[in-house]
């Protein structure tokens, strides 16, 4: 699995996902150098996918100033989120109690909220149903020296990262594939 970072130009939705969708063309053309960029589709759950490469799996995320993209041979989920003050009222909808209080007893709160909440997001973009799943079903345990991610799913592998201390970026990825080394940022 390759994880891309690029930075967002301007500040609306339109340029949010116009962002995301270069840095995917960007990508898929540094992994597959020899193809021309397929037709995007989407599947019956709303799920991006590679109409002439079904066996190249990608996933896209953007928020406020940057764009993500994963890409694989196997299925995949990344998210990410601006780091803020977290909406408190989420926590008792979407998280488990276990989960909640980890989150309130941190030194970082609202690090730890979401780099939760992408992990939840990266999930449900890897099995493709979106976010009518029940969150508070899914539980994460960060360890905060070594950032590895305990999950309550099995049969996926998880990551999450601080990214440059102002985005919560998170991965799920299938049991058989390689975690990334690091975040390939493109200029």
């Amino acid at each position: 699995m390759y994880l891309y970072a690029a930075s967002i130009s301007g500040n609306t939705a339109a340029a949010a996902h116009d962002s995301a969708h270069c840095l995917l063309q960007r990508a898929f053309h540094l992994q597959y150098p020899s193809l021309d960029f397929p037709i995007i589709s989407r599947d019956s759950h709303g799920k991006p996918y590679f109409v002439t490469h079904p066996d190249i799996h990608f996933n896209l995320s953007h928020c406020d100033g940057l764009a993500l993209c994963g890409i694989s041979n196997m299925p995949l989920g990344v998210d990410a989120e601006r780091i803020r003050p977290f909406p408190s009222r989420v926590l008792q909808r979407s998280f488990s109690h276990e989960e909640s209080q980890a989150i309130l007893t941190s030194s970082n709160p609202d690090n730890l909220f979401f780099q939760h909440w992408t992990l939840k997001e990266s999930y449900v973009k890897a099995i493709g149903i979106g976010i009518s799943y029940p969150l508070q079903q899914v539980s994460f345990s960060i360890n905060s020296r070594n950032q590895q991610v305990d999950s309550s799913v099995p049969n996926w592998k998880f990551g999450s990262i601080c990214y440059k201390q102002n985005w919560a970026v998170s991965y799920c990825i299938a049991p058989n594939d390689t975690f990334p080394v690091h975040i390939i940022f493109l200029p």
